[in-house]
């Protein structure tokens, strides 16, 4: 075989590398979307969201403290005389405030 049967027309290389360039390009866009998939954060949640979500008590006093719900603190009040580490569920927001109630410990 000589060198003039294995040359590729220019029309075809040209073709070849706009093609392997293509699929290079769309792998690359397909790797960095996972890449920014996987270590994107979790939307907050607002209002309606936490309805009966679990929290816990992690600071109380008097009728309003802190609670921490889903790795986040979050501003509460209620009704129930509540103390730090008391197991609550979230009833409504109101704004970025929670109500929330006294939940049974083995609930």
């Amino acid at each position: 075989m000589s060198g003039e049967e294995l040359a590729l027309s220019p029309f075809l290389r040209t073709t070849l590398q706009l093609v392997f360039f293509g699929v290079a390009g769309a792998a690359a866009l397909a790797f960095l979307w996972a890449l920014l998939k996987r270590f994107r954060k979790e939307d907050f949640r607002v209002g309606e969201e936490f309805g009966g979500e679990r929290a816990r008590i992690v600071e109380w006093s008097g009728k309003s403290g802190y609670v921490e719900i889903g790795g986040e603190l979050w501003r509460a009040e209620s009704k129930d005389s509540l103390a730090a580490g008391d197991p609550v569920a979230v009833t409504r927001a109101d704004g970025l405030t929670l109500e929330v109630k006294k939940r049974p410990l083995s609930e």
